[in-house]
């Protein structure tokens, strides 16, 4: 559903859909239920065929965690030559979990963590459904799938967006190449706050994004608000709480070594008459 969803905000993307769902598409390809996540391991299919066309293109994998189907995951990934892919991991609500399932979602973000940070993955994108829900507030049964996914979206391709337009001010440099763990988020202007879609362990840096309307570029308020945003946070330490750095914190506490958040940012036109603002933030640390 989160492909389809970025499919509707941009026709460019090509997606290619791997899940139980019937279909005689080109792009689709069906798998059959299994009862244990090693029986989708054991099971994986042959998909080089399917994937022949992607060559050296840059692949978003999304993968969510609730599904048992996310244990085949990496026997597909490793049927994708050359392409340059990205992980875009969706953690649920661990407490509407079975047993079975929660421990395979616990081994499948350990592990997809763990190929990202080694290189296999050009970046691991982390998204919980429990932030979700924080930012969105009460959900329905009915609109909780389609609100969740509508969200993480229209942020994601947002800031894919954002970020090839021409600027007016400011540059993204590249990240850190250890950071390979990202999660991204929103930002109420008004504000002046930050909602992260996951609670990143000691981020490192972060990417600020804002698309502002020509009343928003000749307003000086709206400047200073951004300026002062950008300079609290390059003032940050990496180590903001003392269970994020454990016995690292303790060596250099009064040394004045603690590294602080490195942070870039772009401001771009819109042509729509409200602001958007949205972040990524980076790490190198494991979650």
């Amino acid at each position: 559903m989160l492909v389809k969803k970025l499919k509707e905000y941009d026709d460019d993307y090509i997606a290619w859909f791997i899940n139980h769902s019937e279909s005689t598409a080109k792009n689709h390809y069906t798998i059959k239920h299994q009862s244990h996540p090693e029986d989708y391991e054991a099971n994986a299919p042959n998909l080089g065929d399917f994937f022949s066309d992607i060559g050296g293109q840059e692949l978003i994998f999304v993968v969510n965690g609730a599904e048992l189907i996310s244990a085949c995951s990496l026997r597909i990934l490793e049927q994708v030559k050359k392409a340059k892919i990205t992980i875009l991991y969706i953690k649920p609500e661990r407490s509407l979990l079975s047993a079975i399932e929660k421990k395979n979602e616990n081994l499948c973000f350990k592990v997809f963590q763990n190929y990202a940070r080694s290189g296999v993955f050009e970046r691991m994108y982390l998204v919980n459904n429990e932030n979700l829900e924080s930012i969105l507030g009460p959900l329905s049964i009915k609109n909780y799938e389609e609100s969740i996914i509508g969200t993480i979206a229209h942020a994601f391709y947002s800031i894919q967006f954002l970020s090839q337009k021409e600027t007016l001010m400011g540059e993204l440099a590249p990240p850190d190449p250890a950071c390979k763990l990202a999660t991204f988020g929103v930002i109420d202007l008004a504000a002046g706050t930050e909602k992260m879609f996951y609670d990143l362990k000691m981020p490192r840096e972060f990417h600020y994004l804002y698309g502002l309307p020509e009343s928003s570029i000749n307003d000086n308020s709206t400047f200073l608000a951004i300026r002062e945003q950008l300079y609290q946070k390059s003032e940050t330490k990496v180590f903001e709480q003392k269970e994020d750095a454990g016995e690292l914190l303790s060596l250099i506490e009064g040394m004045d070594l603690i590294p602080k958040i490195k942070t870039n940012y772009v401001i771009v036109e819109l042509e729509q008459q409200e602001p958007a603002a949205f972040f990524i933030a980076f790490t190198s640390a494991i979650q």
